[in-house]
């Protein structure tokens, strides 16, 4: 869809239009092992060691195709889509509509309005410059949630065409911050062709991409979608997006289905930034890339009969990924002195066709984005399908990715290996 295309074009400005530089934090300062919660203090647990590369693969992602561009909840997006792929493996009854925004709202619990009000001075979120107090989370946070408060009924917030309002709303704030008001239909500017086209295909395909929804809920949209349209600066975008924000907590409030599949399920982490010893800081390539290749090589599950692949949950240096020396001939402590924390998903791992290096797969939250250059484009190969396209996943040397990680997740039931 072209609405898509739009939203992935903006603001993605790194060298290989892999991993966005600022755009999503991922709170790394914890401590943990593979553990129930990421703030635990224990060490990583020993995995059987895969005597060879791994060879398995994820499909794409139900929402492989947006794209997070300045909403900076790259942990959400990865555990909503995991939590897609592993349902999509293990469920008799389908797929249940996992929220992005939701899952970020979540986590703030009960005080989101509060936050929201504090944000300035507590969490350094301006909303008026595009941010949010729900751009940064630490590993397994939303897909904790979900698994243990089950997913919103609402059928407006679950749709795609209310993520994307709310992608669209977060992307133009900081475009318009310096404007009194917006010349929005006269094509100014390249900003405001964007949000011109923007608004024309949010209403003539956006509205139309969730086929199920009842007329109630498309008149719910469109007034979302018409208070979107006369907002004219960058304040009143700001409080279009707080809205939305406690809109989600209101009508997700005591209105949860849980999943009977996932009942068991739980999704296990670890952090690596103080338990690698002083030794492990001199070459993170060597002791990552071992404790990756353990993890991809016991990432199966069986639920109720029925055998499953998690799909492998990643917080890592994006910027560092794309520096200079490459990742796997650098100390730690160089690797995040620059890192730009982000979250992806692994959806794969496999021995490189012509080498013969270990790789992973990785789907970032850019859509169909993918143009390795640089030092990057040594290590880096995209993903394309039959007719030649790039799908925005890309096959990346397993040592230089596990040098830049800062956590890792996956999930487990009763039968995965120990």
């Amino acid at each position: 869809m072209r609405l898509f295309r739009i939203m992935r074009q903006k603001s993605i400005t790194a060298s290989a239009r892999i991993t966005p530089a600022i755009a999503c934090t991922v709170a790394l300062m914890v401590a943990g092992g593979f553990t129930r919660t990421s703030l635990a203090g224990t060490q990583p647990e020993t995995l059987p060691s895969p005597t060879a590369c791994p060879s398995w693969e994820l499909p794409l992602s139900h929402l492989h195709e947006f794209s997070q561009p300045s909403a900076g909840t790259c942990y959400a997006f990865r555990d909503v889509k995991a939590l897609g792929l592993l349902e999509d493996q293990i469920s008799s009854s389908g797929r249940h509509r996992a929220s992005v925004v939701d899952g970020a709202v979540g986590r703030h619990g009960k005080h989101l309005l509060l936050k929201q009000l504090a944000a300035p001075w507590l969490e350094q979120a301006d909303y008026r410059k595009g941010q949010s107090i729900l751009d940064w989370g630490y590993n397994c946070e939303v897909a904790d949630f979900y698994l243990e408060n089950g997913f919103c009924d609402d059928p407006v917030i679950t749709s795609d065409a209310f993520l994307l309002l709310y992608i669209a709303v977060r992307e133009f704030t900081p475009a318009y911050l310096s404007a009194e008001r917006c010349s929005l239909f006269r094509r100014e500017s390249p900003v405001d062709t964007q949000f011109y086209d923007f608004l024309e295909d949010y209403q003539t395909q956006a509205a139309l991409a969730d086929q199920g929804l009842e007329e109630k809920d498309r008149e719910d949209l469109a007034e979302l979608f018409k208070r979107f349209r006369q907002a004219d600066s960058a304040p009143q975008l700001a409080g279009l997006a707080k809205r939305l924000e406690r809109m989600v907590k209101r009508r997700c409030s005591g209105k949860r289905t849980p999943a009977p599949e996932l009942k068991n399920i739980r999704c296990e982490g670890e952090t690596y930034l103080n338990t690698l010893s002083r030794e492990d800081w001199k070459n993170p390539a060597d002791v990552l890339s071992k404790r990756l290749l353990d993890v991809l090589g016991n990432a199966s599950l069986t639920v109720d009969g029925r055998a499953a692949q998690s799909p492998i949950m990643a917080g890592y240096c994006s910027m560092a990924l794309e520096g200079t020396p490459r990742p796997s001939e650098r100390t730690y402590g160089s690797i995040l002195d620059n890192c730009g924390g982000h979250a992806v998903l692994i959806s794969g791992s496999r021995a490189n066709p012509g080498s013969g290096r270990c790789e992973v797969l990785i789907e970032n939250n850019y859509g169909d984005s993918c143009n390795p250059t640089g030092p990057a484009a040594a290590f880096m190969t995209c993903e394309r399908n039959a007719e030649g396209k790039a799908t925005g996943r890309v096959w990346v040397d397993m040592r230089d990715f596990a040098a830049t990680l800062t956590s890792i997740s996956r999930f487990t039931a009763p039968t995965s290996p120990k």
